[in-house]
């Protein structure tokens, strides 16, 4: 399978693909000191299952503009974003690039992000293919219920739509609900982490018309 993480960060489930022996993986975000160190990361590991394994810059409302075609003559320019503060020289997708599986965790923080993300997932996911979306409930409440109305006026069907915590996702795979903060020889200093509520919904789509 062909695997795309979007608002990847540090890329953690991009590269549980990588490892799992998907044939590619490519891996965007948006803020180019994040895709930095994923480089660097993968610098460093000599040897993994993928075939092929890529690091991308992607701006979501620059795909929605490709997508919606908002000037005459297709898009031009850059978008004004907040990452446009931090540059970097980062590969981008080709416009025909498509996947078989999407990948977003914790990726949405504000509602106007949402269409932008659905136009992303238009773009990019293949007929047959299967997105999965993790979204944490924050401040902007309602979130999770704009992103699913957006999904199906595009064309899409939720198939699984179900309400976790951080806990229950940590026991399914057997962790504690804790990680590293820092170590020194002697110690490991542990932290509980959550978002605003601890609650997550996943939710599992395909194409309507498959």
């Amino acid at each position: 399978k062909d695997v795309l993480e979007v608002g990847c960060g540090r890329a953690l489930p991009g590269l549980v693909a990588v490892l799992g022996g998907a044939r590619r993986v490519a891996m965007c975000d948006c803020d180019h000191r994040c895709l930095a160190v994923l480089m660097e990361c993968l610098k460093v590991q000599e040897a993994h299952a993928c075939s092929e394994v890529g690091v991308y810059y992607q701006l979501w409302e620059e795909e929605q503009k490709l997508l919606e075609d908002l000037t005459e003559d297709g898009f031009s320019g850059s978008t004004r974003h907040w990452s446009n503060a931090y540059k970097g020289e980062s590969q981008k997708l080709l416009d025909d690039d498509t996947f078989d599986v999407i990948l977003c965790s914790d990726g949405l923080y504000f509602s106007p992000q949402v269409v932008p993300l659905v136009a992303t997932l238009q773009r990019r996911l293949r007929k047959g293919g299967l997105g999965v979306l993790t979204i944490a409930a924050r401040r902007a409440i309602g979130i999770t219920a704009d992103v699913s109305q957006a999904l199906r006026g595009a064309g899409f069907s939720i198939y699984h739509d179900t309400e976790t915590t951080h806990e229950d996702v940590f026991d399914w795979i057997g962790l504690q609900s804790r990680h590293v903060v820092g170590f020194d020889e002697a110690t490991v200093h542990m932290s509980y982490t959550r978002n605003e509520t601890g609650e997550n919904t996943v939710l599992l789509i395909k194409w309507a018309d498959q």
